[in-house]
């Protein structure tokens, strides 16, 4: 069962059954949801604990990834195989749909994005082993060529290298410039 905000839109609670569901009901005041399942098991949740969002976007498909930039004028957004960069303030001018496409896409689904410390670049690892370095500031992409599975991507304190791991144990620098 999931219950989603009538006002946004968005999801805000997921209820497990060990049965296919039977009923639902809400009481007078919505703050609670009785659910039944055909084994004849009976719940009754409280859902007027779950805060509801201040403000919702709504992607088409999966986000795998959000964060904002330490500098905290920036969001990043990951969703299969595609990344945004948004402006997050003010938080009322968000919509309901990102505006524009998006930034980056790969040929497979984005596994990490993450800011550099310094907020100038993105690291980004796809599943289809493809890593990058984007430059925010004049959107230059770097392809970084590497031979084995990547593992894990981060970079260093000063921003001016991106560090990889890889499936046979080798830690990798890369230059950001």
């Amino acid at each position: 069962v999931r219950v989603w905000n009538a006002a946004t839109g968005a999801e805000i609670f997921q209820i497990p059954l060990n049965a296919s569901g039977a009923q639902l009901a809400f009481n007078r005041d919505g703050n609670y949801l009785v659910s039944s399942d055909q084994r004849g098991a009976i719940a009754i949740w409280d859902i007027s604990v779950m805060a509801t969002p201040e403000k919702y976007m709504q992607f088409n498909g999966i986000v795998d990834n959000v964060q904002y930039s330490p500098s905290g004028d920036r969001l990043i957004v990951s969703g299969e195989n595609r990344v945004w960069l948004l402006a997050p303030q003010p938080l009322a001018q968000l919509t309901a749909r990102p505006q524009g496409a998006p930034i980056l896409q790969f040929k497979s689904n984005v596994k990490d994005v993450l800011f550099s410390p310094d907020s100038k670049f993105l690291g980004i690892r796809t599943e289809g082993n493809e890593v990058v370095i984007y430059n925010l500031a004049n959107r230059w992409l770097k392809n970084i060529q590497v031979s084995n599975p990547i593992q894990s991507i981060a970079f260093s304190p000063n921003s001016q290298q991106l560090l990889t791991s890889d499936s046979n144990g080798n830690v990798q620098a890369w230059n950001t410039f």
